[in-house]
């Protein structure tokens, strides 16, 4: 194999290091604070051989992560889904041992405080990328339970799509299937394959129903209680490998 084989992209780079996602890596690279071999690089599109030139970012060295971990976490109500929280809330952070909390993990996508279930971690940023990117439209899939009677009007409007306040395109057509049915609730299983900022709940609140149960059980092809995942509790966490994500 020769050596310009083995060249690959500067934001590629920097985003396999952990530190970014390629396009926070390009803007980056365009504000003159990565050098490679002592030098300010400006253009977006430069290679470099990892194992020869030395790259820095701010003055500090950058080196190619080959150690991706992936990470499945049965989320519990009560934690945010970010690295850290200003307020000091509690975040899915806190619920990694303390041997996976310095290696670069980042939720894939989010869930919400109040919502349950399937949430995936990694130091891998293409990977994040790949997964949340709308163009790749990956499934995720929900249990959700409503207070009131689903109409079959809004049962074709949610699945072919709303204009939620504050967005420009409406989502994109879904699934939803009735599994239960008493007392004034309704629980169903919703397949979607966008993820915006709290986008079931927000669904059935334009058409005028409260969300109060949700639980994501399905992200891609990997499903709670089916393997490898037959046995993740609440709170629980599992080491996946990547090959169970299907990408």
């Amino acid at each position: 194999m020769s050596r310009e084989s083995l060249k690959i992209r500067l934001n590629k780079f920097l985003s396999q290091s952990g530190l970014c996602s390629r396009r926070k890596a390009d803007e980056l690279i365009k504000k003159g604070e990565v050098e490679i071999n002592n030098e300010k690089v400006t253009t977006l599109g430069t290679q470099i051989d990892p194992f020869i030139d030395k790259v820095t970012l701010k003055g500090k060295p950058v080196e190619l992560n080959q150690n991706f971990l992936y990470v499945a976490l049965n989320k519990p109500q009560g934690y945010i889904t970010t690295l850290k929280d200003e307020f000091d809330r509690k975040t899915v952070m806190d619920l990694l041992p303390e041997d996976l909390r310095d290696k670069g993990l980042k939720p894939i996508g989010r869930l919400d405080k109040n919502t349950e279930g399937l949430l995936l971690l990694t130091n891998d940023n293409d990977l994040i990328n790949l997964l949340t990117h709308p163009r790749y439209e990956k499934e995720k899939e929900y249990k959700a339970t409503i207070q009131g009677n689903f109409s079959s009007k809004d049962k074709a409007a949610f699945e072919r799509g709303l204009l939620l306040p504050e967005e420009t395109t409406p989502t994109l057509p879904c699934k939803i299937r009735l599994t239960e049915a008493k007392a004034g609730k309704n629980t169903f299983i919703i397949t979607i394959k966008e993820g915006r900022k709290r986008q079931i709940r927000n669904m059935f609140k334009l058409l005028g129903y409260t969300v109060i149960y949700l639980q994501r059980i399905r992200f891609g092809n990997l499903t709670l209680g089916i393997p490898p995942l037959q046995n993740l509790q609440i709170g629980q966490i599992k080491l996946i490998d990547k090959k169970c994500l299907q990408v």
